[in-house]
């Protein structure tokens, strides 16, 4: 069965592997991040996700396909693992936090144009541009508003 998990406070072992999702999905969508770049984010990503005001988790089957955090009315993060990539796991988890939470915001980097595209889809538009990530970094940042 597929259902959709809050996890308040996640536990070591369930962080670990929504990490290996992160990292695996960052390395099949983030082109534009070296190995290095993508090291360096680990513990920062690690840390944000046991501090957004909501974790939610995708499961089907009992296996963990994807998960999303939101603080406020913000995505903060979002991650489908490689294996069920276009399966509608990441419309789902986006869609149920833009009902449930009123979701409004999401950033996305410039170079991640299919995610780009996907929240496109979902009705977003861009409220401003950043040439920096929230890291300092020099990946280009789209601030996107849902209406």
């Amino acid at each position: 069965m597929n259902k959709i998990i809050e996890c308040s406070k996640p536990s070591d072992d369930l962080v670990t592997e929504l990490m290996s999702i992160w990292f695996n999905a960052v390395k099949t969508t983030h082109h534009f991040l070296s190995d290095e770049e993508i090291n360096k984010l680990h513990n920062d990503v690690k840390v944000a996700m046991k501090e957004v005001d909501h974790l939610f988790v995708y499961t089907i089957e009992d296996q963990n396909a994807g998960f999303i955090g939101i603080n406020s009315d913000k995505v903060e993060m979002i991650f489908v693992s490689d294996k069920f990539q276009k399966k509608g796991v990441g419309s789902k988890l986006m869609n149920y936090v833009i009902e449930n939470y009123q979701i409004k915001y999401i950033d996305v980097n410039k170079e991640n144009e299919v995610a780009y595209k996907f929240y496109q889809h979902l009705g977003f538009e861009i409220l401003k541009k950043s040439e920096f990530d929230k890291y300092g970094n020099p990946f280009p940042v789209y601030h996107l508003i849902k209406h």
